[in-house]
């Protein structure tokens, strides 16, 4: 799938409703459904599409039923999604399954890439290898400098949308961030099959002393390896190869190749969240706006949801004019619509560090099965 997009020069002459800068789930689908409310919309990434992504590919109940209300029901089975069955979480020698039931697996360079696809099926303009910094405002836009391979411009448009992920950068000399002293740091690879034993249609949660590890099978049988770990541990293994064997290891789960020979890629650190959600004629959204470590899938179905959230926003912006209060009432809406999940997996991330809880949870689980369906539904599965 080639998604090269238009020309520097093209975007630049003319002036835009809607700016969106990042093409991952958040900015898919603001700039999707900003453009089927007939909407000029320009969407800018950075990096070459397809491409990889350091995260959980999995999509749960929340993400599946965001794609069927906004007509792309039937983009996951076009893109080869797997169907979820099951969760098995370990920690130590210890284990327990949970049947899950409604969520898949897929990859993120193929979900991200059917998102921009889906976008300029709706009339998206779309322009990939673009850096993005925020330049002046007026009474009517907000201007956008933008970079491709060398080449300079400067766009306008009405309303600027920041979905630039985990530690975006746009409104950096804007606005303050805050970032949690105890976070955890994110670090991806993709296994080839027969890797390591991940049934198919199974979630594997390995949980460590230094972090946890979530591993599943994505469409092609590659098995996509998505991390939490404590920086200090990295460190001390000696990368984050070897602190992701080290996890595995203890949980024993073996590999069957050579982990340190893999392609890794690593984050920020992973609990943030921005001082404020904007400025003058541009918010925030997705993980760019806050994140907690998540479990399986939250990160993407927040992104998703805070991307729907933003509409009526972006329409009062265009249609009107700009107002003060629309900063404060857009972080009010994503608090709300946000904030309660996130704090769901802040609970459990502290929980998880406890072998204590983690060992007694396992026993119970074992003895009781269904009593993890509340917390799973809670999740969104």
């Amino acid at each position: 799938m080639n998604l090269q997009g238009t020309t520097i020069s093209d975007a630049a002459s003319r002036d835009w409703d809607v700016a969106v800068v990042g093409a991952g789930p958040a900015g898919g689908v603001a700039a999707l459904e900003a453009a089927a409310a007939g909407r000029s919309v320009l969407l800018i990434e950075k990096k070459v599409f397809p491409r990889y992504k350091v995260c959980g590919c999995c999509l749960n109940r929340r993400v599946i039923e965001n794609l069927r209300e906004i007509g792309l029901g039937d983009m996951l089975i076009t893109a080869g999604a797997t169907p979820i069955e099951r969760f098995v979480v370990r920690h130590g020698s210890k284990a327990a399954s949970i049947e899950m039931d409604g969520g898949v697996s897929l990859s993120r360079s193929r979900f991200d890439a059917g998102l921009v696809l889906a976008a300029i099926q709706r009339g998206v303009t779309f322009i990939s290898q673009t850096t993005a910094t925020l330049g002046d405002v007026d009474s009517e836009f907000r201007s956008l400098n933008i970079t491709a391979k060398g080449e300079k411009s400067t766009i306008r448009a009405r309303v600027v949308i920041a979905a630039d992920g985990l530690g975006g950068r746009l409104l950096s000399e804007h606005e303050s961030e805050w970032i949690s002293e105890n976070s955890l740091i994110g670090a991806g690879a993709q296994l080839p099959d027969g890797a390591c034993d991940v049934p198919d249609r199974t979630i594997v949660m390995a949980m460590g002393k230094s972090g946890y590890i979530g591993l599943v099978r994505v469409e092609d049988k590659a098995i996509n390896l998505a991390a939490a770990l404590h920086p200090n541990t990295v460190k001390n293994s000696g990368g984050l190869a070897l602190a992701v064997q080290d996890i595995l290891s203890e949980c024993d789960l073996a590999l069957q190749t050579d982990i340190d020979s893999q392609i890794w890629k690593g984050t920020s650190p992973l609990t943030r969240r921005s001082a404020h959600l904007g400025c003058e004629r541009v918010f925030v959204v997705g993980d760019a706006a806050g994140y907690i470590e998540p479990f399986t899938g939250q990160g993407i179905s927040w992104a998703i949801e805070s991307a729907r959230r933003i509409q009526p926003f972006i329409t009062e912006t265009v249609t009107k004019d700009w107002r003060s209060t629309l900063i404060p009432r857009w972080e009010q809406t994503y608090t709300r619509a946000i904030s309660k999940h996130q704090r769901l997996c802040r609970q459990l991330s502290w929980g998880i560090r406890s072998p204590f809880l983690m060992q007694s949870g396992i026993r119970v689980i074992n003895v009781f099965p269904t009593i993890a369906a509340p917390f799973t539904r809670r999740l969104g599965w």
